[in-house]
């Protein structure tokens, strides 16, 4: 897709700050980056304290909204609202990004009128709605997300989010190393509030690997640099403490090894082909570096408060003087992350079927066109091609009739994406839905389903349940279907053809789907 997405406004809402570091906001801006250079304009909102980062957003040309204070407070939302308020005119998306958000933040955001990217790293919510939920992780393929209102998953580092310094660098990832390793890259995240830096200093001056050098990069949450320079002044290996970083990529290509945190940096060091150490900091760190150790591109060492000094000044020793070791996950990590991630992601936001627009006469060859694609033939109930003159005697038809009703999906782009129609006789309606076919095998459909029937059931307040019925070996549409919160309730004999019936009611409409 990689088109223009025309003037839309993207809202980053993420906070950091010296006890949840500066993650959110990063992984974000790599996001804001794409959205900004297919032609949107992006807003980040939320508390950030580090005046660097600020002043990075800044540089980038992204606005500011200051949240002093954070939901649950409700002065968060009054905020956000406004926000959205200024920006009615444009086509919004808000990303979310933070363990304190619940799905009644989201839920108002949607209410207020903006699509919702819900970024999540555990699934640590009874309950997500969102627009499209992303968990970029490596880990984040085998997470069940409990998703209402007919959202999309993205799971998996093939959605990773890299800022765009990294894809500038990747040539350097082909680079010679040296062996043993004689650069490494030190870095705890933005905060390091238990000081595993230090640890580290302490194991690396023990497992003495002779003529190593050193970086240790402290983030803009870290106030520990003194205090970590002065380790250096007595350590038997070269080194500096490098603070306010902007770009981390450069550190990164130097590198030989690194021993960091586990989260975005880990996964950044993958796709730049650094085989790395990781320490876990936090307990939603453990899923990622556990399927990056699975995947061959690092070593999981566990969590910092179980780390002792011996084992990981082992750990440093063994690695650096392990070619075959160096080289394997070198390899591998590129394998892990392509950097295509955050396009992928725009691309999903703004290729969602972000309107139902009434279908009219002038659409009978678009129609014409869907109903024929012989995937869609092989799916009905009346397999024969369908002729132009028939085709718009039945449109005529339908446009005439109060009880059916035609909609055409289209993207936020604007582009046609599929037909969906309602027979509607009494409490009842009767659902039929078809896809272009560039939109297919995505996702969509259950989005659309789930969206369309929320619609329905509240234009038409006397309708009770929408029923679907589709041939028994249509796997894809009973499970987009199923997805969508429909209840398989029985099956039906249509023109000789076996069906299966699926069920939503007002009831469901207001429950979680999948």
């Amino acid at each position: 897709m990689n088109g223009s997405i025309n003037g839309a406004r993207l809202v980053v809402r993420a906070d950091a700050d010296a006890s949840i570091g500066c993650g959110h906001v990063m992984r974000c801006l790599a996001l804001a980056q794409e959205w900004q250079a297919r032609g949107g304009d992006a807003v980040f909102a939320g508390r950030v304290t580090s005046p660097l980062l600020r002043q990075r957003l800044a540089g980038e040309g992204f606005g500011f909204v200051e949240i002093a204070d954070p939901f649950p407070r409700l002065r968060d939302l009054h905020i956000m609202e406004k926000v959205l308020q200024e920006t009615k005119n444009k086509e919004t998306w808000v990303a979310v990004d933070g363990y304190h958000f619940s799905a009644a933040y989201t839920r108002a955001l949607r209410a207020a009128g903006a699509w919702v990217l819900q970024i999540d790293d555990h699934g640590h919510q009874e309950e997500y709605e969102a627009d499209i939920l992303l968990n970029h992780n490596p880990g984040g393929k085998e997470m069940a997300y409990p998703l209402s209102g007919g959202g999309r998953t993205l799971l998996g580092p093939r959605y990773f989010l890299l800022r765009r310094e990294f894809l500038e660098h990747r040539q350097a990832r082909s680079a010679r190393f040296l062996f043993p390793a004689r650069h490494l890259l030190l870095t705890m995240g933005g905060a390091d509030p238990d000081n595993v830096t230090a640890l580290a200093l302490a194991a690396l001056d023990r497992a003495a690997v002779s003529g190593v050098t050193v970086k240790v990069v402290v983030g803009a949450a870290n106030g520990r640099k003194g205090e970590l320079a002065a380790m250096l002044e007595g350590a038997r290996y070269d080194g500096e403490v490098v603070s306010g970083v902007e770009d981390m990529a450069p550190f990164m290509a130097w590198a030989d090894m690194a021993v960091c945190a586990g989260g975005v940096t880990s996964v950044e060091l993958a796709f730049m082909g650094v085989p790395s150490l990781i320490v876990s900091l936090a307990g939603n760190q453990d899923a990622g570096a556990v399927a990056l150790e699975a995947a061959g591109a690092a070593r999981f060492l566990g969590r910092a408060s179980d780390l002792t000094l011996h084992h990981l000044a082992t750990a440093i020793r063994e690695m650096a003087c392990d070619a075959d070791a160096l080289d394997g996950m070198r390899e591998s990590g590129q394998r892990v992350v392509d950097g295509e991630g955050a396009r992928r992601v725009v691309d999903a936001m703004w290729g969602l079927p972000g309107r139902l627009r009434a279908a009219v006469a002038a659409d009978c060859d678009l129609l014409l066109a869907w109903a024929n694609d012989p995937a869609v033939r092989a799916a009905s109930f009346h397999g024969a091609i369908i002729g132009r003159a028939e085709h718009r005697q039945w449109l005529a038809r339908k446009l005439e009739d109060e009880n059916a009703v035609l909609w055409i999906a289209e993207t936020n782009a604007g582009a046609p994406a599929g037909v969906v129609r309602f027979e509607i006789s009494g409490r009842e309606a009767v659902m039929s839905i078809a896809l272009d076919a560039r939109f297919r095998g995505q996702g969509f459909g259950h989005f659309l389903i789930r969206r369309a029937c929320e619609r329905i059931m509240g234009e038409k307040q006397l309708l009770e349940q929408v029923t679907a019925l589709v041939k028994k070996e249509n796997f894809s549409s009973i499970r987009a279907f199923q997805n969508a919160g429909f209840r398989m309730v029985g099956r039906a004999q249509i023109n000789g053809c076996q069906a299966v019936r699926l069920v939503l009611n007002q009831e469901a409409v207001q429950m979680p789907c999948k």
